[in-house]
């Protein structure tokens, strides 16, 4: 996948250059966060101990409800704009 980027980064960069264009900055994100939980021996204890970035669970679901009810709109853009994290 590296060298699909490289690739599909050098061919941008090719097709600005013809189109007499300059690119000012590219950015890319690959961050995913999931938690597992394993034992001493590594393997899994279950899927309570374990949580993903796409959780999706009723308690997940029900504390989001919850903090957004504490907060105004505005609050919550200014969240958003300070972390990135939509609630």
């Amino acid at each position: 996948q590296s060298d699909e980027l490289t690739s599909s980064s050098s061919s941008s960069s090719s097709s600005a250059h013809k189109a007499k264009c300059n690119i000012i900055a590219m950015g890319i994100s690959t961050f995913a966060m999931n938690l597992v939980g394993v034992d001493d021996n590594g393997d899994l204890i279950g899927v309570d101990e374990s949580m993903t970035y796409a959780c999706n669970s009723t308690y997940v679901t029900d504390e989001c409800k919850s903090l957004r009810s504490q907060l105004t709109e505005q609050q919550q853009r200014d969240l958003y704009r300070r972390t990135g994290a939509p609630i």
